[in-house]
């Protein structure tokens, strides 16, 4: 039995070093969406300030109203609209 101490506690060692790998890989990952999903919202405000209609244009479909770039109003299709709001609900 005090042979098999050393082996079992080399080996929770060793289970230990690997779940905070495991642990520090796992919070990088999040990290890592996190950014790009703020950075995403900072160029789709961006760009549907810069290109969005700023009327109601029902031809088009873009007949949702979105207040994008400090308070601009711009009018959105529905799948514009989707996208802004998935990221920035």
């Amino acid at each position: 039995m005090k042979s098999r101490r050393p082996v079992d506690s080399e080996v929770r060692r060793l289970m230990s070093v690997s779940l905070r790998k495991l642990q520090k890989v796992a919070i990088l990952f999040f990290f890592g969406i996190a950014v790009f999903a703020f950075v995403y919202l900072l160029y789709l405000d961006n760009y549907y300030h810069l290109n969005g209609a700023r009327e109601p244009v029902p031809a088009e479909g873009k007949i949702y109203r979105e207040f994008v770039h400090h308070g601009s109003q711009v009018f959105l299709t529905r799948r514009e609209q989707l996208n802004l709001d998935v990221i920035f609900p």
